[in-house]
């Protein structure tokens, strides 16, 4: 990953917002998005929340690849919205940490896959630190159980 030195130690405002709910959370990234593009905010921001349970649909994913029925949803509460983001299907819950990230990458000399490479390596540092242990996804971006070691 090539960084250029001091690009990743600009400051940024990081803002723990607790639960909120997935379309709420959506529409403040979408103001923040705004805000910082007409430079009403000039630094970049990181929010930290959580969701109540809520299965999102990406451009490639469709009910179909959702393996319980509307009976089970709807008497657990969870909500299913499409958005446009890539990828098919991901659930966000309580107890779950979500962040989003409004970064901008070219100022920070970064593309878009040493941003991701970037953030891999904090959430591997971050499991390590609690003694866990993971590995990069070889399948999607991110990080996944290591296998264990059978000794």
């Amino acid at each position: 990953m090539r960084v250029s030195k001091g690009s990743l130690h600009k400051p940024c405002y990081a803002v723990n917002l607790g639960t909120m709910d997935y379309n709420q959370a959506w529409k403040l990234q979408s103001d923040l998005v705004a805000a910082r593009l007409d430079g009403s905010i000039d630094r970049d921001i990181i929010l930290m929340l959580e969701h109540p349970a809520v299965f999102t649909l990406g451009r490639r994913g469709g009910r179909d690849y959702l393996l319980v029925g509307e009976s089970f949803l709807k008497q657990a509460g969870i909500a299913v919205i499409q958005v446009e983001r890539g990828g098919y299907i991901t659930y966000h819950g309580p107890g779950q940490l979500v962040v989003y990230t409004i970064i901008d990458l070219e100022s920070r000399r970064l593309g878009v896959k040493d941003f991701v490479a970037a953030l891999e390596e904090i959430m591997l540092q971050t499991v390590r630190a609690w003694g866990l242990t993971a590995q990069r996804s070889t399948a999607n971006p991110g990080i996944q159980p290591a296998p264990m070691d059978r000794r």
